[in-house]
């Protein structure tokens, strides 16, 4: 079991590098306790979105039709503007 106490603001994930992935954000202080294997966190929301969306499995699937890429396409498309708009500013 990992137990983990941020010091700041971060995005996390948990997963077991197959099928199971959990994540969200913690504000300094919390605490989060996980039985995954492998715990990652992050700083940059960014950063976090983007492993999100490479460990997703239903992301990697070959089932993937073609008007779902274009929905992540956009997803990811407003995701990067929200960032260079309003996150640069907050990490700075």
């Amino acid at each position: 079991m990992t137990s983990f106490t941020a010091i700041e603001d971060v995005w996390w994930i948990a997963h077991d590098g197959a099928e199971t992935i959990h994540s969200g954000r913690l504000a300094e202080g919390q605490t989060l306790d996980t039985g995954q294997p492998f715990f990652e966190t992050f700083i940059n929301k960014l950063e976090w979105e983007l492993r999100v969306i490479v460990l997703s499995p239903a992301l990697l699937s070959d089932e993937i039709e073609e008007d779902d890429m274009v929905s992540l396409d956009e997803q990811l498309y407003t995701t990067q503007i929200d960032h260079l708009l309003y996150d640069s500013r907050r990490t700075q």
